[in-house]
């Protein structure tokens, strides 16, 4: 015979049953959710931070400096100018009635450049040589009487300046006539023309402009500080961009006593031939003046100069490092530049290698002279 106890523990037993299973899905659900979260959060994890590691070494290639002579050189600009510019004006007043020059044209000295009309000034010339003849006749008529007694001195004295009156009245109107003709006072080129043909032209109105080219000069100005290096005769070296294959020797014709206030620097003039008129007046020249050697200077490659931020910058090895130092350029000459500060002797320079370089960065050396 059953107890109730024993009645409700029969009952109890499917409940218990149906409690665990449903607790073991509530575990195996839990248990798949917190894997599923678990690889979530592995997915989306940021990852870790690089570690830095050690800059490699650049590989780079030195010079180690020394001092040697070096030419000093001083670099200017200059201008090239004609050798002679003459301004052609009219020296008397007239029509233009023939041009048989134009700009461009090469000239001799006499050629005519330009008549002006000649119809009045011929009349001119004729009427006073009429009247040097009729004054001639008249004088030597009277000069007979006088000789005869029949005439007074002072009348044939008269007709003495009467004659030579006629004489300088008939010179003036043939210098006039030989006037009307303009003639090129130079060998040259015509580099201007002013006026045309049947334009008026006053005295003094330019006319044309001749240029002489054979030779040029080439103005430039020197400091006071180099001033005194310079001397009439010595020789300039000169390049222009338009010309790169060429460089020009000059000679130094003037040094001025006196600098320009208007750049506080001395003018100096320097002359060159020009075969073939390669060289054209308005060129602008780049010119080299020598001022002697000097003594124990550091030159280096130009290569191995950088310009950062308006500095002239090289790197130096030092230590296994590249060490940047500011340096100033003093003069440059070819492919080298003598420095004024920045290095000194015995510095391991750098020249190959080094235009990615910052201060401090490890490099190695692999070759060096």
């Amino acid at each position: 015979m059953d107890t109730p106890h024993s009645s409700d523990s029969q009952i109890d037993r499917p409940t218990r049953r149906r409690q665990g299973r449903l607790l073991l899905n509530i575990a195996i659900i839990l248990a798949i959710l917190l894997v599923l979260a678990m690889m979530a959060v592995k997915r989306f994890r940021p990852p870790p931070p690089d570690i830095p590691s050690e800059p490699r070494a650049i590989p780079v290639a030195t010079v180690t400096l020394q001092p040697v002579d070096a030419p000093d050189q001083l670099i200017v600009p200059g201008r090239i100018e004609p050798w002679r510019a003459v301004e052609v004006p009219a020296v008397q007043p007239g029509q233009i009635v023939e041009i048989p020059a134009d700009k461009g044209d090469l000239v001799t000295a006499g050629k005519l450049l330009l008549r002006q009309d000649q119809d009045l000034l011929m009349v001119a010339e004729k009427r006073s040589s009429l009247l040097l003849a009729d004054s001639a006749r008249e004088l030597q008529r009277r000069g007979k009487l006088q000789e005869a007694g029949a005439m007074a001195l002072n009348e044939l004295e008269a007709l003495q300046t009467r004659h030579d009156l006629a004489e300088a009245e008939l010179a003036e109107a043939r210098l006039r006539l030989t006037r009307s003709a303009i003639l090129s006072p130079i060998d040259g080129l015509i580099d201007r023309r002013y006026l045309e043909l049947g334009e008026y032209a006053r005295e003094g109105d330019p006319l044309f402009r001749v240029i002489e080219i054979d030779r040029v000069k080439i103005t430039c100005h020197a400091p006071e500080r180099d001033i005194s290096a310079f001397k009439q005769g010595q020789k300039a070296l000169f390049t222009v961009d338009s010309i790169p294959d060429m460089t020009f020797t000059g000679t130094i014709a003037f040094v001025a006593a006196m600098a320009d206030p208007q750049v506080n620097a001395f003018p100096l003039e320097i002359t060159a031939s020009n075969p073939g008129h390669r060289l054209r007046p308005g060129m602008i020249a780049r010119v080299q003046l020598d001022k002697g050697v000097r003594k124990s200077s550091i030159v280096v490659p130009l290569q191995a100069i950088i310009t950062r931020k308006g500095e002239h910058i090289v790197f130096q090895a030092e230590d296994g490092h590249a060490r940047s130092r500011a340096v100033t350029i003093d003069a440059i000459f070819g492919a080298s530049a003598l420095l004024s500060d920045g290095l000194e002797p015995g510095a391991e320079l750098i020249v190959e290698g080094h235009r990615a370089l910052i201060d401090g960065m490890p490099v190695s050396v692999i070759t060096g002279n």
